[in-house]
């Protein structure tokens, strides 16, 4: 199945062109493969091995900027074999050795240009790629790699895209510690909120009535902070951004949060229980309201805790 994520991205956008629209990040799987693309023009392509695969465990991450021909790659693996004391990793195509890459400890091995361009050729047709580590062997998929190359080839305009800016963004201090709140007040902040989020977005807003935390944004602003969704895995909050009087909301920056600390709103959720697949952003609060800073996914769940790699869809310079 072919699944694609073009994402809203917003924010303070510096942009060359006043007529240009900020681009628009990408996150497509198809198959064994995916790709993700950021608002600098970036794409990062990553392939595993076999779906139905739980032994042997293998992802490659392929990075080329806009405008660039230049691809550079990297190597992970797992497996719960005894691999014993490798002194090098063993690439082969198609059953033949055509490359020997230094082994070492750590969560991923960079690949030489050659290595790269081989895996990218053979996986793009039907070549068969085995990695050898020690003892154990590990398969790389081939499902779903043209498709997931052409979608980057596509984002990047087939090479004619350039490199966009990050977009520049200055944070603003703020007050520390939360505020005291009491009941009565915490009830009508749920029912301004209620009336400005659905349910079907906010379920546990709704039908609960979860604890409000307040937390001081500067001398007219505070931050309301409460449960909006519960799922099997994950639970998100609202934030909403209040005015001294507590009854008028300014900017609602996210219903999918997770935690709030020193004007920065995170979110990270994984996408099933054993937690190998995440996705995060952040939002900074710039003195009027929060700007989103970052958004990654860590690609396919195929078994690596934590996700096999950071995939970036969208970047900042925050400073």
């Amino acid at each position: 199945m072919i699944k694609t994520k073009y994402g809203l991205l917003f924010g303070s956008f510096i942009c060359v062109n006043a007529l240009a629209a900020p681009l628009q990040d990408i996150y497509f799987e198809h198959k064994d493969w995916a790709t993700a693309c950021d608002n600098t023009g970036t794409c990062r392509v990553v392939g595993y091995h076999h779906e139905n695969e739980d032994e042997n465990l293998v992802s490659v991450l392929f990075t080329r900027q806009a405008g660039s021909q230049q691809i550079s790659g990297e190597l992970t693996w797992l497996s719960e074999k005894n691999m014993g004391n490798p002194q090098n990793i063993h690439l082969l195509i198609d059953h033949q050795i055509i490359g020997k890459i230094p082994f070492k400890q750590g969560d991923s091995v960079p690949l030489s240009p050659s290595h790269t361009a081989a895996i990218i050729a053979a996986t793009k047709g039907r070549g068969v790629v085995h990695i050898r580590v020690g003892k154990n062997v590990f398969v790389l998929s081939n499902a779903g790699a043209a498709a997931a190359w052409l979608k980057a080839d596509e984002f990047q305009q087939f090479g004619k895209l350039k490199p966009q800016p990050k977009p520049l963004i200055k944070p603003a201090k703020t007050l520390s510690g939360s505020l005291k709140i009491s009941s009565a007040e915490q009830n009508a902040i749920r029912q301004l909120l209620r009336g400005k989020i659905n349910n079907d977005t906010c379920h546990e807003l709704h039908e609960s009535s979860h604890p409000v935390s307040l937390y001081r944004l500067n001398a007219q602003n505070v931050l309301a902070e409460t449960e909006c969704w519960r799922g099997a895995y994950n639970v998100g909050y609202a934030y909403a951004v209040l005015d001294n009087s507590r009854r008028q909301i300014h900017q609602i920056p996210t219903t999918d949060g997770s935690d709030y600390a020193k004007g920065v709103i995170s979110n990270y959720h994984k996408s099933r229980g054993m937690g190998d697949c995440w996705s995060g952003a952040e939002y900074v609060w710039n003195g009027r309201r929060f700007v989103q800073t970052s958004a990654h996914t860590t690609g396919m769940c195929r078994g690596f805790a934590g996700g096999a790699w950071h995939l970036p869809t969208f970047v900042s310079d925050v400073k």
